[in-house]
């Protein structure tokens, strides 16, 4: 079994078949952290067989500084994966692979505190923890076993969300989202920002992209900032087994901003869609040099937050629902036309809808810098791109991401080959856009194809419809939720 599609569907059926029992999320961080001790076993196996050939020539495999220059870890006995399979049987297996993991982090002082536990808790069930470690056991890791556990590691990543939905899906952007967004930045040098960085998906893309470029990886440096601490934990591991160097900070970013005086390169951003957040003791923030985002939506709130980052030449890909591209509400118009006329805003990429695994609503990729020099913006209407991988979950092709992407680094170059194309992108001057209400819908500005405007069928123009009238009723509930919590903070409940 060397192929990695017919491992991940083997893994995938191997852990449906034991899992019950555990939420789901919980049962994530158990498998991705057996994973993860298996991937450091096996590198620490390959480096001890190598040291012990070259044993004559004065190479020691007992000494611990020989593996920290290789880039790896010395791993003592009962960290070893060789140890917690003679141990299978062990009903204390859970505390021992809790040992092991306490052990590790006491070897490298910055994975302290982020590495997952709980293998021995009360609610967990020792013979689950015995099977997940046979089923990893079973997969023959032959040749490049790191590029095998890595690939494994970020399809547990995945699968958990798209099966489970909402409440798995909050650390994990899809994959095709990850990889418009790091290839439309097309990043080379300098640092790069992720203010929300979940389990670190942006930055993984980045060290791909630049491998697939012929790029150093070297010329570049990774900052984060993630809310939940348990999430981190993901962050850690996943950037360690991709040998990705970066200064993950924890916390509220409104109320503790861990880098206060980073200014990024490239930034890169998928927050929490319309989430509330409290600007009490930040209404002098100096983040917000358009205006105070409304409480009940943060949204602008991660433009502003993403625009006062950037280095002068930076630029930054935030990834936010179409509803922020014409909200009214609040303080959110005025921040818009701010942003408009002062040059902040280049290009909006309407994407499809169904796109995420916790929410159907279609979003949009807005793409900023300190000053758009071209005194227009570029508006991609993609609306219709993608097609479904499932009943529910709807992909950008590679071809997608490439046409999106090309575009607007086509439009960015100073050699003038960008060229209009009906139905899919336009450059607009700001002035018009001014004059538009400051309306950033793609669909105002992006002439309709002209084979489009008598063939379009019936069914296409009500699934159109439709998607509209959904995405209205989506506002609509969120609205009503945001007004129901200000009700009730005031002490009237509905």
């Amino acid at each position: 079994m060397d192929n990695i599609k017919d491992i991940e569907k083997y893994f995938w059926k191997a852990i449906e078949r034991i899992r019950g029992g555990i939420e789901p999320t919980n049962y994530q961080y158990k498998i991705l952290g057996l994973i993860f001790l298996r991937y450091l076993s096996d590198r620490f196996d390959e480096i001890y067989k190598k040291l012990s050939l070259a044993s004559d020539q004065g190479a020691n495999p007992e000494d611990p500084d020989e593996y920290i220059a290789l880039g790896a870890l010395y791993l003592p006995e009962k960290t070893r994966w060789s140890f917690f399979k003679k141990n299978i049987t062990n009903p204390e297996i859970g505390f021992i692979i809790d040992k092991a993991m306490i052990e590790i982090q006491n070897l490298k002082s910055d994975w302290r505190g982020c590495l997952p536990d709980g293998y021995g808790a009360p609610d967990i069930n020792p013979r689950q923890i015995s099977e997940l470690i046979e089923i990893i056991s079973t997969i023959n890791a032959v040749g490049n076993s790191s590029d095998i556990w890595i690939d494994l590691f970020e399809f547990v990543l995945s699968i958990f969300p798209e099966e489970r939905g909402k409440s798995t899906g909050e650390f994990y952007s899809p994959q095709s989202i990850v990889e418009l967004t790091i290839k439309t930045l097309a990043p080379e040098k300098g640092r790069i920002y992720d203010p929300c960085c979940g389990s670190g998906g942006m930055f993984t893309e980045v060290n791909r992209y630049m491998h697939t470029n012929h790029g150093d990886i070297n010329r570049v440096s990774f900052y984060g900032q993630e809310q939940n601490p348990n999430t981190v934990k993901l962050t850690t591991m996943n950037l360690a087994m991709q040998d990705i160097d970066a200064i993950i900070g924890t916390g509220n970013i409104f109320e503790n901003d861990n880098f206060p005086e980073l200014k990024a390169d490239y930034i890169v951003a998928n927050p929490p869609f319309n989430c509330s957040w409290n600007p009490e003791n930040l209404w002098n923030d100096k983040r917000w040099i358009y205006g105070i985002p409304p409480a009940r939506n943060a949204n602008y709130a991660w433009l502003q937050h993403c625009l006062s980052k950037l280095s002068p030449e930076g630029t930054t890909a935030v990834i936010l629902p179409n509803g922020s591209l014409n909200s009214g509400s609040g303080s959110e118009s005025e921040i818009r036309r701010r942003m408009i006329e002062n040059g902040n805003i280049e290009c909006i990429a309407a994407l499809p809808s169904n796109l995420f695994f916790n929410t159907s609503i279609p979003v949009s990729l807005w793409i900023l810098s300190k000053n758009n020099r071209k005194k227009e913006i570029l508006f991609i209407n993609a609306a219709k791109l993608g097609e479904m991988a499932t009943r529910r979950i709807r992909k950008l092709t590679p071809d997608d991401i490439s046409l999106i992407s090309h575009t607007y680094q086509t439009w960015k170059n100073e050699d003038n080959n960008y060229k209009d194309v009906n139905g899919f992108c336009k450059s607009i001057s700001v002035d018009e856009v001014i004059a538009n209400s400051c309306s950033l819908l793609p669909s105002i500005y992006v002439d309709i194809e002209e084979e489009d405007k008598d063939t379009i069928s019936f069914d296409e123009k009500m699934n159109h419809l439709t998607q509209k009238l959904s995405e209205q009723f989506a506002r609509n509930n969120e609205l009503e939720k945001n007004i129901r919590q200000e009700l009730k903070q005031l002490g009237y409940e509905l």
